[in-house]
């Protein structure tokens, strides 16, 4: 379980810094779409290993829509 905590961690620390508004900014509309698939597909790189369950995704979205 541990190593799950630090997976989720890890994660939500990109999704901060990701979802910086000064670097979103400055996408174009084509550009913020391969950034916002490039997420899903990093997330989906640990949602099957990690057990990544509702709870934790609910917690990706925090970070996104309370920045």
């Amino acid at each position: 379980m541990e190593e799950k905590d630090v997976i989720i961690r890890k994660i939500l620390e990109k999704l901060y810094i990701e979802f910086n508004p000064e670097n979103l900014y400055q996408l174009t509309l084509e550009q913020y779409g391969d950034f916002l698939i490039s997420i899903f597909e990093y997330i989906n790189l640990y949602k099957d290993k990690y057990h990544l369950n509702e709870k934790d995704f609910m917690e990706f979205n925090k970070v996104i829509h309370h920045k």
